[in-house]
């Protein structure tokens, strides 16, 4: 079962329209224009940051949340659009295979994309978590805490 087998049935004018639109993004540098953007905000939290020093540690964290502000909106507005979009292409994929056959190699390619993905993703998670074994020094740190008060009285 070869996965990408369904990209042979693209139209070739679709392809060259893509060709054509990412040619105009790097033409237009738009790789710099993040670029740049990337590095000015940088500047800017270094700058506001304590150890810089320019400003109180009080007022650069209110000046940094409230450039942070604009930054949470755009990742609530993308949440709010993404769902919705991958379930409407799954649908519209599903929707447009007039061959149950096709449909079938799909659902079970999909199914066992996830579910190694998931295998994989709870391998590695579990595999670092042994490995790094956080939160180990919070334990040394912890002060040592009073005896519950049901204790005291039943003592």
């Amino acid at each position: 079962m070869r996965p990408l087998r369904h990209l042979k049935n693209l139209h070739p004018r679709s392809l060259r329209y893509l060709s054509t639109y990412l040619s105009g993004l790097v033409e237009r540098r738009l790789w710099l224009k993040v670029l740049i953007g990337m590095f000015l905000g940088l500047a800017t939290g270094i700058a506001l940051g304590p150890a810089a020093g320019f400003v109180e540690p009080s007022t650069g964290a209110v000046i940094g949340s409230w450039l942070a502000f604009p930054g949470h909106l755009f990742i609530a507005m993308i949440q709010m659009i993404v769902v919705p979009l991958v379930v409407a292409s799954i649908v519209l994929g599903l929707a447009s295979s007039d061959d149950p056959q096709q449909l079938k190699e799909l659902g079970l390619w999909a199914t066992t994309f996830f579910v190694v993905m998931t295998l994989a993703a709870a391998l590695l998670g579990l595999g670092l978590a042994g490995w790094l074994q956080p939160g180990t020094a919070l334990r040394a740190s912890l002060p040592s805490l009073p005896p519950p008060a049901d204790a005291i009285t039943n003592a």
